[in-house]
């Protein structure tokens, strides 16, 4: 399996990058678990949901890669800088044949780890791994502030738990994860929120191509009447109202606001000719 150096993408197309979802072709986001639970509750939820995620997205595998990622203010010499020696004292052992990747970012003073090894999917580390990931943010011990990610590249999967809050599956081939999507839309009871989104969608609009946007989520945010669901075009959303369509005027500003921090002037008007939704 071909990773670049930094193990931040595979071979065959695989962004090893938070926000994985908006960073791959194609993908599925979901919660794991309800708000109203107690955490510990919230947690047992949590960890079952994964463990039947992880279940069926390598339901094909018998070996996967793991890559952890962890950061330290310190520079260590050895090979388990904190994060690495917490899951080591809960019993997760990586494979000898490990690879490390070291960055150090000068300007926040804090270096980056990245661990690269290989897996068998029914391992108990498997376990230990998704328990400390999942639980480091409810205070559930054992814990380790560590991100994980899990690759089949045959498959051309990735898995992403990345706390109690939700978990990513995404793929470089669209064929490789509608199955696991339309089983999740049949189980609804079990995964709450299933979503789906396809990254051409992105690079089809007009609009963020102008404005040199690579991922949907640099849009998104821009409007609080989207709260966490992408419009239809992944740029300006234009709520309908009565039959007439009405500016988001806090989406339209921000736009605007991008252009001119680009030195890009612009007006309402040019943006509606650039936006695809405002044609329909």
């Amino acid at each position: 399996m071909k990773f670049n150096k930094s193990f931040t993408k595979t071979g065959s197309g695989l962004v090893l990058k938070k926000p994985v979802f908006y960073n791959n072709k194609c993908g599925i986001r979901f919660s794991l678990s309800k708000k109203e639970n107690s955490d510990v509750n919230r947690f047992l939820e949590c960890f079952s949901n994964t463990r039947k995620l992880f279940e069926l997205t390598f339901q094909n595998s018998k070996e996967i890669y793991v890559v952890l990622e962890l950061f330290d203010y310190e520079k260590t010499k050895s090979d388990n800088p904190r994060g690495l020696e917490e899951l080591n004292k809960r019993g997760f052992v990586p494979g000898k044949n490990f690879k490390r990747s070291t960055f150090h970012d000068k300007e926040e003073d804090f270096y980056r780890y990245r661990y690269l090894f290989k897996e068998q999917k029914e391992s108990p580390s498997v376990d230990v791994l998704l328990w400390a990931v999942l639980g480091s943010d409810l205070g559930i011990k054992p814990s380790a502030e560590v991100d994980a990610y899990l690759i089949d590249e045959a498959e051309e999967l990735l898995f992403h738990p990345y706390d109690d809050r939700g978990c990513d599956i995404v793929s470089s081939d669209e064929k490789k994860i509608m199955p696991i999507y339309e089983k999740l839309k049949k189980d609804k009871k079990d995964i709450q929120r299933v979503g789906y989104r396809n990254e051409e969608y992105v690079h089809g609009c007009e609009l963020c191509k102008y404005l040199d946007v690579d991922t949907a989520s640099q849009i998104e945010h821009y409007c609080p009447l989207i709260d966490g669901i992408i419009c239809e075009t992944h740029c300006a959303e234009m709520p309908n109202y009565g039959g007439s369509k009405n500016y988001c005027k806090e989406t339209v500003k921000a736009v605007m606001d991008m252009f001119d921090e680009r030195n890009k002037p612009t007006t309402t008007k040019e943006i509606e000719e650039k936006c695809k939704c405002c044609k329909n």
